[in-house]
């Protein structure tokens, strides 16, 4: 009797807890959605911080799937941009952030999807930040509030000259300072023009003390530490240019002060390079080699790779002042080499959008060139009375336009197929890559003339272990070995993807049970044995396979398919699991 009372005790408990904390979360409105966005376009940290630990504390964080949570995600996300010391209490979803944050009223979403994008811009995902700020012009062209236009064109400018779109970022800064209806937001404004003009310091350009003037001015009228910094920045910058060394560590202790009051550990920790760079420059290298003490008390395993590049590149210049020629040597190898990889992925980036927007454009033009036939007919039916020289002069007039636009077309078809295999195929294994085989598989779907097929999944056995023990390159040649070799026993009318990691999307043309065992047979045989760097290897696969005829979508029948690829696993791997049972 006693330990039933105190069971009902503990659960009475539980229950007026969770009672407690939905009543604490029923003030998390629309006003207080409101401050959290208005603290992120001010860039005010510290509101940030006590307003989102404050939310965190009281409401069920965790769910993820309410617009209180993507809120919270948003707003942890916003301080991690800035401060990546201050950790939030439960893992960020980022991968799904983007999905969710639709869940958002339209007055939410524009400030939401640019701190992803700038999240992005810090990692170095510069496919998911052209993918963002496709989100962003969208949703600007379809918004009807237009209070946060100038941060908006603000983050778009600043994203396009990152990869290189200088028009767009002219066009979307002279927009921010059209838009800019307070101190903070001007001060915004005129960092992004001064920025761009840095972009282009081989020019002369009018109205820079001007420019520098009121910047100065707008510092002192705004509260925002992290914006005022970024104006010390700027300053500091431009005392440069002028030679003004002492002037510019003014400004720049001014930064230094704010970002350490504010805790905008990120932006502090650059302006600690760009002391240490200063000082060096001036051969003040005691005070260099004091700085990049406090740069290491930093956890630099956290940092961004572009802050890395700048500081293997100051670090390189100590170790030379030190007489240490082989370490700055090694740090300028790794400094070129991230450098490398940096410029990579964005060029990477940039061609697959412009490919993407060349695709949206073509129907465009298409739709031009027809109505501009039309509109040439119409004109020439028009002038029919007239004598017959101007007939034969506009009959030469549109064939030579039409032969015009068909050059032009069939030169922009010939580079939209070399666009097209990049964004079609694996880098590293030359099959098709996930977005293709999906698309392939989709189209097989919604065919009705097509006969049945067959949609399986394989996984590599053991994938993970081949890279712990022999190395990534290694683990890399087996991909491209196992591409190959599945490719060397299927048939012309069968498709082969890599679907993401170690795993593969199959699609079989017609293919009876017989001719997929036989294909899982010869696979097996041709792995069984790879010479791969000096090592041999036997690697073995697991696969899970369905017939379309079964399934409505292709969907249903890849979420069975990956069914059955796990029940392969889970019953020893190495096997092949269809619908009709083990192989």
């Amino acid at each position: 009797m006693v330990k039933v009372r105190v069971i009902l005790a503990i659960f009475s408990l539980i229950i007026s807890q969770q009672v407690n904390a939905e009543e604490k979360c029923q003030f998390f409105d629309d006003k207080v959605s409101d401050r959290l966005i208005q603290y992120i376009k001010d860039s005010d940290l510290r509101a940030a911080k006590l307003l989102v630990d404050e939310l965190e504390s009281i409401c069920d964080y965790g769910n993820r799937n309410t617009e209180q949570d993507v809120l919270i995600d948003i707003g942890w996300l916003f301080i991690f941009n800035h401060d990546f010391i201050y950790p939030p209490k439960e893992p960020i979803d980022v991968d799904g952030l983007a999905d969710r944050i639709r869940l958002l009223p339209r007055r939410y979403r524009l400030i939401s999807y640019s701190v992803l994008a700038e999240h992005y811009i810090l990692t170095g995902d510069f496919s998911d930040v052209l993918n963002v700020t496709n989100f962003i012009e969208n949703e600007q062209r379809s918004s009807l509030v237009n209070s946060d236009s100038n941060y908006i064109y603000i983050n778009l400018s600043y994203i396009y000259s990152l990869v290189g779109f200088t028009k767009l970022a002219e066009d979307y800064a002279k927009k921010a300072y059209e838009h800019a209806t307070s101190p903070i937001e001007q001060l915004r404004s005129l960092i992004v023009f001064q920025n761009l003009r840095y972009l282009h310091s081989g020019e002369e350009e009018s109205g820079e003390e001007e420019l520098r003037t009121e910047i100065t001015r707008l510092i002192t009228e705004i509260t925002s530490s992290i914006v005022r910094a970024e104006g010390y920045s700027i300053l500091t910058e431009a005392e440069l240019e002028n030679g003004d060394y002492f002037s510019a560590k003014e400004w720049l202790e001014k930064a230094l002060t704010d970002t350490k009051k504010n805790g905008a550990s990120r932006h502090h920790l650059n302006l600690l390079i760009t002391k240490a760079e200063l000082a060096i420059k001036n051969s003040e290298y005691q005070e260099a080699l004091s700085t990049l003490e406090d740069i290491h008390g930093y956890p630099l395993t956290k940092i961004r790779d572009f802050t890395k590049v700048r500081l293997f590149s100051l670090e390189a210049k100590v170790y030379q002042y030190k007489g240490d020629f082989e370490g700055a040597l090694n740090l300028a190898r790794a400094e070129m080499s991230l450098s490398s990889e940096i410029n990579r992925k964005l060029n990477d980036a940039v061609v697959a959008d412009l490919l993407a927007r060349y695709n949206s454009s073509e129907k465009e033009r298409e739709i031009a060139t027809l109505q501009q036939e039309k509109q040439l007919q119409k004109t020439l039916n028009s002038q029919q009375k007239q004598l017959i020289l101007n007939y034969i002069l506009g009959v030469a007039t549109l064939t030579l336009l039409l032969l015009i636009l068909f050059i032009l077309f069939w030169r922009k078809r010939k580079s939209a197929s070399h666009f097209e295999y990049i964004a079609s195929y694996d880098q590293l294994t030359q099959v098709l890559n996930r977005r293709a085989i999906n698309k392939i598989a989709e189209e097989k779907f919604k065919s009705s003339t097509l006969s049945d097929f067959v949609v399986a999944i394989a996984d590599i056995d053991f994938f993970k272990a081949i890279n712990d023990n022999y190395g990534h390159n290694i683990g890399d040649e087996v991909l491209k070995q196992f591409a190959l070799c599945a490719k060397s026993v299927m048939r012309k009318s069968d498709y082969l993807g890599r679907w993401g990691g170690e795993e593969w999307l199959l699609l079989f043309s017609d293919a009876k049970p017989q001719e997929l065992r036989d294909f899982y047979s010869r696979l097996q045989k041709s792995l069984s044995a790879l010479e791969i760097d000096n090592h041999t290897l036997k690697i073995t696969f697991s696969m899970g396979a369905v017939s379309s005829s079964q399934y409505s979508n292709f969907a249903d029948a890849l979420n069975e398919a990956d069914k059955l690829l796990y029940k392969a696993k889970n019953n020893g791997r190495n096997r092949l699991v269809t619908s009709n049972g083990e192989i």
